[in-house]
């Protein structure tokens, strides 16, 4: 196809030469003829390999996997471009995303923000990626496929709520209908008030009570004291720990009994004000009733989401989401995984976060 390109130079040489008896022009174009011919000559041979192989580079060339490219890039493939570009684009962030992974480990994952629901979740670009529940929730979905990373990401933010300096003024309720190990490893912290699973059924009825008790209490103790709200009564009248409820697998709680679906949608509707927060992960958005997703006012979709549940969780942004000249996203960052973060009516945030932290 390239070769098109030359032929009207070949012919207008030929008419020179033969006209004018002017061959230099000939000369010129045959031997840029020659040239695409070779160049397309060397890049048929090259072997086939896997463009999705892992790329190398070294002061000694570039490599896809075990194939080693031409050291001139004049000779290489288009496909073989973009991915080394992809590569190098996944670079750039890397260094910085390890650099700030870091410094928030040293922080103590303590975030830029002041609210004790403020938490450190990863990196976005050239930036830490932070949220803040209190002042953007309050209630949080996190929504993805098996293996995307919905566990990892939901322990990067307990991490960061369990800092030191909220050791006197939250309280977890842990609730993992995966069997318990993913949040294990909060089980015995000091402000986890307990944890529920599947596997222990004769404690579920029990669990859910003591938690409506709570709700209840609360409600009675700010009538009592004319108070709106756990701020307004923090100021009026002394301490009250926030209570983080977290949930991991939501339509598993959901579908085990009444109690549960009556409970968890009373502190989605009620809890904000009584000092309640949920924090919710799911495969997808089947089994989880509209009045309970409503309340969910930050949403985050991880991995490859299911576009007809993105475009459910985009509050007013779902237009946002499929703009033709929305920037390429990079495809990878070792150690790291993508997700988007979601809140009405604005834009998504891409962010990375972090996976395999102990």
């Amino acid at each position: 196809m390239q070769l098109l390109w030359i032929l009207p130079s070949l012919s207008f040489a030929l008419y020179a030469g033969f006209a004018q008896g002017t061959w230099q022009l000939l000369a010129l174009s045959g031997s840029s003829a020659l040239l695409i011919v070779l160049i397309t000559w060397m890049r048929s041979r090259s072997s086939n390999f896997d463009i999705n192989d892992p790329v190398r580079l070294s002061s000694s060339g570039v490599a896809i996997g075990n194939k080693v490219l031409p050291r001139r890039q004049l000779f290489w493939k288009r496909d073989w471009h973009q991915r080394v570009y992809e590569h190098c684009q996944s670079l750039q962030p890397l260094g910085f995303a390890s650099a700030a992974l870091e410094r928030a480990r040293y922080r103590h994952w303590q975030p830029q923000g002041n609210s004790e629901l403020a938490a450190w979740l990863g990196v976005a670009g050239q930036s830490d990626f932070e949220v803040d529940l209190n002042a953007e929730g309050p209630h949080l979905l996190l929504l993805g496929p098996t293996g995307a990373g919905k566990s990892e990401l939901l322990k990067a933010l307990l991490r960061s709520l369990l800092r030191p300096s909220n050791h006197s003024s939250l309280r977890l309720v842990l609730i993992d209908f995966k069997g318990g190990a993913g949040l294990a490893d909060f089980a015995e912290h000091p402000n986890t008030a307990g944890l529920l699973t599947d596997l222990a059924a004769e404690d579920h009825e029990p669990f859910w009570a003591a938690l409506a008790d709570e709700l209840a209490r609360r409600e009675q103790l700010f009538a009592d004291d004319k108070v709106a709200n756990i701020e307004t009564y923090r100021a009026k009248v002394g301490s009250l720990d926030r209570i983080v409820v977290t949930i991991d697998e939501l339509a598993a709680v959901l579908a085990s009994s009444r109690s549960a679906a009556a409970l968890v949608e009373n502190i989605a509707t009620r809890g904000r004000s009584l000092g309640f927060n949920l924090i919710a992960t799911n495969q997808s958005l089947v089994g989880i009733p509209r009045l309970l997703l409503t309340n969910f006012r930050l949403r985050c979709a991880i991995g490859e989401v299911d576009p007809v549940d993105l475009a459910q969780l985009s509050i007013g942004a779902a237009g946002v989401l499929r703009k033709p000249s929305a920037p390429v996203t990079l495809t990878r960052i070792e150690g790291f995984r993508r997700a988007l973060w979601l809140e009405p009516y604005q834009p998504p945030t891409e962010f990375w976060f972090a996976v395999g932290i102990d």
